[in-house]
């Protein structure tokens, strides 16, 4: 296996396209078995209060209806799996199925409508206005703010429209979603529901990745590269490492090239590389989805090398010395300029990780150098105080 690794670490080249990793699952009311926790809201004293559940007649299986013999306006009322922290689900989308059996006049009214926990609210008039009877109607309407969300309680031509803050802030606390029953509510006729989704549908980012290789670049560097073919509303890319291939950790992030269509060129250095990694690229655009590319592993052909750090630089009051590999740190020393040691230090026995804050208020104002002396030898870092 070790030869394996040694043969592909080199010349990993993929072609694909980033995809979304899916971060909330879909919630549904399909009316298979029950009316699914459903109410009724009717506005003004309008609408039934009694909902009956049909086995069959939905689209397809089963429904669920109401009788309304009055004026007015009225919703179905969503269950508590609709409401609560919703805020993963920003971006995606709403989906439902209505349908009646007699139609009279379009009502102006709110198709649906969002509450959250303090009052906040957000409403959507849909583009469809039905008219046949007995035939169900698809709805599809994304939780965004690039489709028509109106803040407040107002469908006015002047209503102003949700903002992204407003609509997060209402998503992330759910206290109600309404959804209207009729198309009409000038006269009695049945209503009917079906096929309530909450989805995040699985979106192909647009990011085209032809290429993404791991290659060791001398001690303790691994040097990524990776290329685009076109990229659309792409702010850029977060690098993320693990050591046992399932649990990472973001190491840096390189920025994209927004919308092109000219093939782009990336590189970044991993200098802590100590042990065999793994590595994978998160890709973010300017609407905040993510998606990550396939995983590429890189075998340490060094198992011997440590890394040692000194942060921050400059510095004021402090330093930390890190030292992490299977080449045990010994001992430290602080120095001037001129070689004079001002800080001595022996370093307990540790298993390959040390770490270490080193007050440093005596310094004057200066470069200096941390000497670390370790089972294989000795390495100098530079270090800047200011004041």
């Amino acid at each position: 296996m070790k030869g394996y690794f040694k043969n592909i670490r080199l010349n990993i080249f993929l072609l694909f396209s980033i995809t979304v990793s899916p971060v909330c699952t879909q919630i549904t009311s399909d009316f298979s078995a029950g009316i699914d926790g459903w109410l009724t809201y009717g506005v003004d004293g309008a609408g039934p209060t009694f909902i009956t559940y049909n086995p069959t007649g939905g689209n397809p299986g089963g429904c669920i209806s109401a009788i309304d013999w009055t004026t007015g306006v009225w919703y179905w009322y969503g269950p508590s799996k609709f409401r609560g922290d919703m805020s993963d689900y920003y971006d995606c989308e709403l989906k439902f199925d209505l349908m009646q059996n007699r139609y009279l006049i379009q009502v102006n009214a709110y198709d649906v409508m969002i509450f959250n926990d303090v009052g906040d609210t957000m409403v959507f008039n849909t583009a469809i206005n039905p008219n046949p009877i007995n035939t169900w109607e698809h709805y599809e309407i994304a939780l965004s703010t690039a489709v028509g969300w109106k803040y407040g309680s107002s469908i006015a031509a002047g209503a102003p429209a949700v903002t992204a803050s407003q609509l997060s802030a209402i998503l992330g606390d759910v206290k109600r979603i309404r959804i209207r029953a009729e198309f009409e509510g000038l006269f009695e006729e049945t209503d009917y529901l079906d096929n309530v989704v909450l989805t995040c549908t699985d979106l192909v980012l647009p990011v085209e990745l032809i290429r993404f290789s791991a290659s060791d670049a001398g001690p303790h560097t691994a040097k990524l590269e990776w290329s685009t073919l076109s990229e659309f509303i792409n702010t850029g890319f977060q690098v993320e490492k693990s050591i046992n291939g399932s649990d990472f950790d973001s190491i840096g992030f390189v920025e994209g090239n927004g919308t092109t269509n000219v093939p782009r060129e990336y590189l970044f250095y991993d200098e802590n590389f100590v042990y065999t990694s793994y590595y994978r690229l998160k890709q973010l655009d300017f609407t905040g989805k993510s998606g990550y590319s396939n995983i590429v592993p890189l075998e340490n052909v060094q198992p011997n090398q440590s890394v040692i750090k000194v942060y921050p630089n400059p510095t004021i009051n402090s330093i930390v010395l890190a030292s992490i590999g299977n080449d045990p740190l010994l001992s430290f020393e602080i120095r001037d300029i001129s070689g004079r040691v001002l800080l001595n230090q022996n370093v307990e026995t540790n298993a390959g990780v040390y770490l270490t804050n080193i007050p440093i208020q005596f310094l004057e104002p200066g470069i200096y150098f941390v000497t670390c002396y370790k089972m294989s030898g000795i390495e100098s870092h530079p270090f800047q105080v200011i004041k």
